[in-house]
């Protein structure tokens, strides 16, 4: 009832009321009404109408043509509008509030008038857009606008005409580059093209080394008295040039000058080839490391590309907190006989602070009734041997404890759980290999060595310990690819101790005893990963994909098999313990396709299978799958599936059971804005797990086809989030629609009452 009692009171709420006197709140456009479209290119009505489409507060889907039903940014404004700047009220209603967009903030007239330009710019001269007020029937106080829209004829171009220069060279520049021109006869006559051809042109004469060449020395020259709707286009490309404009440049010297940021006042310097290094008394980085940050050599001819090469390779020094870079003419009293001009490249970088720390505390609360709080502490020390490296020192902590009535332990009272850990990490800006394998990389390039131990109490099960050592090498092929190679990662792990009700759920399953048996795991890792949703582009379309292969104790096997160990294949052992043998791969594809604005549809399929042989019938608990969670399928708890149709009971210890050798999941969610920060989803999970072999222990467990279908999860719900940019909080409520390991009939089979089967999830940022 008093759910009930608020939405009423909601719907009651006026969306007007606050308004200021005599505004009138816009509520989208009615209508655009196009007259001689046929004259008109999509693309050109397209424009047109996005100058005129003016989405209202609380857009239906971003939609400037519908509101949504439910304003809540709106409703908050009036109702709890207040001109008090502190208190509750303020802080609820500047959060939650949606400012009412005005249809004198939306001024239908100026947008017609710039609506009538675009179409001047894009070829449609003496274009007329009109508008009319429509006011809502039941409030006067709302109006919608409707346009009309009159197209004249295309204006296209008769004939394009390159005027020569004084240089010949220029002329044989653009002249071989004519094909790829913006500007070609019959083509419509278009501003934005005008201003291509215009970026083009400097494009291609500073690549050819005319550094001080840029747009002024352009000119557009149009005679539209021809003919009707026909344009004769010159070009200029040396109006008002002066003879710096018209010469190529080459790059002589290079100079550094390196402070820790009070600037050079007493200054040292030291030279390497063609480049000097200035300093204060002590030099921060090798010299032949800021040698391998610049690309060229003496006399080199100038190019945009390698000065942008440059400035990435010394900011991948992982050293500097400020970079300039920047040229200047070296005064030459032969520079005005020469065919071209010297330039001094001039770097001027302030030392970043060689130390950084990060301290991060938070608190947990997992669907097992577990909670407590956690500290993850990591220090970094920058270029700790003048080389660019990167040391870091991480420390993580967790420690839970069981709430609620259950308990664990014969003696009643609270066992508690923790976790401790620390990793330490060496990074280098380079690929640390043999001299006779030196590949050169425009592209960024790591070398990391880590070493990683992890000791685990898990209240009343077990106390593990693990080790790992690894050794990887990272490189990109372009902004949006990379590939890692590891190919050394040794992990250790070993039960420190175990107890009774641990020793009696791995009793009942062989299969999980084995997976947590004291073992080395010797691994080569590939994994590729492709992710253009930060390339900066402004595509509606961006993409995500990571694709891992892990193959384990494989050539370990082989080797000790050929240097003469006396075990058998299957029975060989490292330093006197068991290693695991292998193969893993796991895809995760992630699309994100922009509707409108601030909607997005988003949606992921991943899948991961793990083959063990030789030393091993199963793979290590560790790199088992599991699914289900608030980042998995969110209509059923963690590890709360599977494998297959496997139903393990009602033992609340049976969810160390749930793993697999198989995974497939996919997930589809619409985000939506809400009002402000305050954004909405909805979603749809469905996936599962199997084991590759039959296992006694678990019936129904194994991927068949037969069966595959059914043995899918799936559910579906709406979620909340409040988005702060850097911090995202969202609670998802997902409603289970099939469960595999239901007895019950029908495709929606969740036993139980409906709100006893919800699954509530709290959690940080996005789930994928």
């Amino acid at each position: 009832m008093p759910t009930l009692a608020i939405a009423l009171l909601l719907v009651a709420c006026s969306t007007t009321s606050k308004l200021p006197e005599g505004e009138i709140l816009y509520t989208g456009v009615k209508r655009i009404d196009v007259i001689n479209a046929d004259t008109v290119d999509a693309s050109v009505q397209e424009n047109v109408a996005l100058t005129l489409e003016v989405a209202p507060n609380s857009s239906f889907l971003g939609s400037a043509y519908h509101m949504s039903p439910f304003p809540f940014g709106l409703w908050i404004y009036n109702w709890l509008y207040t001109t008090k700047e502190k208190g509750l009220r303020h802080w609820l209603w500047n959060s939650l509030k949606s400012d009412p967009t005005l249809l004198s903030q939306v001024n239908p007239e100026l947008r017609a008038h710039a609506a009538e330009i675009k179409m001047e710019e894009e070829g449609y001269f003496d274009g007329v857009v009109t508008y009319d007020t429509i006011f809502d029937a039941k409030n006067p106080r709302k109006a919608k606008i409707a346009y009309t829209v009159r197209y004249p004829q295309k204006s296209t171009l008769s004939q394009v005409r390159f005027l020569p220069t004084r240089v010949a060279a220029v002329d044989s520049i653009i002249e071989h580059t004519r094909q790829e021109s913006f500007l070609k006869k019959g083509d419509r006559f278009n501003v934005a093209n005008l201003e291509a051809e215009k970026a083009r042109i400097v494009s291609v004469m500073r690549d050819s080394g005319y550094f001080f060449y840029n747009a002024d020395a352009i000119r557009y020259f149009a005679d539209s008295t021809i003919s009707s709707n026909k344009i004769s286009l010159r070009v200029m490309l040396n109006y008002e040039a002066d003879e710096k404009q018209l010469k190529p440049c080459t790059i002589d010297s290079v100079q550094y000058s390196l402070d820790w940021g009070a600037g050079l006042k007493k200054s040292d310097h030291d030279s390497l080839g063609f480049m000097r290094i200035d300093y204060n008394q002590v030099l921060g980085v090798k010299p032949k490391y800021l040698r391998e940050t610049i690309p060229f050599d003496k006399g080199a001819l100038y190019k945009p590309s390698l000065v942008s090469l440059a400035t990435t390779k010394i900011s991948r020094l992982n050293t500097f907190k400020y970079t300039q870079t920047g040229f200047s003419i070296l005064n030459d009293s032969t520079q005005a006989r020469r065919d071209t001009t010297s330039l001094l490249f001039k770097v001027n970088s302030t030392y970043n602070y060689p130390w950084q720390g990060t301290l991060e505390a938070r608190a947990i609360y997992k669907d097992n009734n577990q909670a407590g709080p956690g500290i993850n502490f990591i220090a970094q020390k920058r270029n700790c041997f003048k080389g660019g490296e990167v040391f870091q020192g991480e420390l993580n902590a967790t420690y839970e404890w069981m709430t609620g009535n259950r308990r664990i332990g014969s003696s009643g009272g609270i066992f508690n759980s923790y976790e401790f850990g620390y990793k330490l990490s060496l990074s280098a800006p380079r690929l640390q290999l043999p001299r006779f394998i030196r590949p050169d990389f425009e592209n960024p390039v790591t070398t990391r060595y880590s070493l990683s131990t992890d000791i685990m109490r898990r209240a009343g099960f077990f106390n593990l310990l693990k080790a790992t050592g690894e050794l990887s090498y990272t490189f990109y092929t372009s902004k949006s690819s990379s590939h890692t190679i590891t190919p050394l990662k040794l992990s250790y792990s070993k039960l420190m101790s175990t107890s009774e009700k641990f020793d009696s759920v791995v009793a009942e399953n062989p299969v999980l005893k084995q997976s947590f048996a004291n073992q080395f795991v010797p691994q080569i890792v590939y994994s590729y990963l492709y992710d253009n949703n930060s390339s900066g582009n402004n595509r509606s379309n961006k993409q995500f994909l990571q694709l891992t292969v892990a193959e384990a104790g494989g050539i370990l096997d082989v080797l000790m098999g050929e240097f003469g160990t006396h075990r058998k294949q299957g029975d060989r052992r490292l330093l006197e313990q068991r290693f695991s043998q292998f193969i893993k791969a796991t895809i995760d594809f992630r699309n994100y396709y922009t509707i409108k604005e601030d909607v997005v549809l988003a949606s992921r399929l991943y899948g991961g299978i793990i083959y063990a042989y030789g030393n091993s019938d199963v793979a290590p608990y560790s790199e088992q799958f599991y699914i289900g969670g608030a980042n998995s399928l969110r209509g059923f708890s963690i590890r709360g599936i599977g494998p297959g149709r496997y139903y393990p009971g009602d033992n609340r210890y049976s969810y160390m059971d749930q793993t697999g050798d198989i995974k497939l999941e996919a997930n589809v969610e619409l985000r939506f804005p809400i009002s402000g920060d305050l954004k909405g989803a909805l979603f749809a999970d469905a996936g599962n797990i199997w084991t590759m072999r039959n296992e006694s222990s678990r019936p129904d467990g194994q991927l068949t086809s037969k069966s595959f279908f059914k043995q899918v999860a799936t559910d579906v719900g709406l979620g909340i989030r409040y988005d702060l940019s850097m911090l995202v909080v969202r609670m998802d409520i997902g409603i289970p629609i099939h469960d595999p390991a239901s007895t019950k009939d029908g495709y929606y089979n969740p036993t139980g009452s409906f709100f006893g089967n919800l699954g509530y999830h709290l959690a940080v940022g996005y789930p994928f």
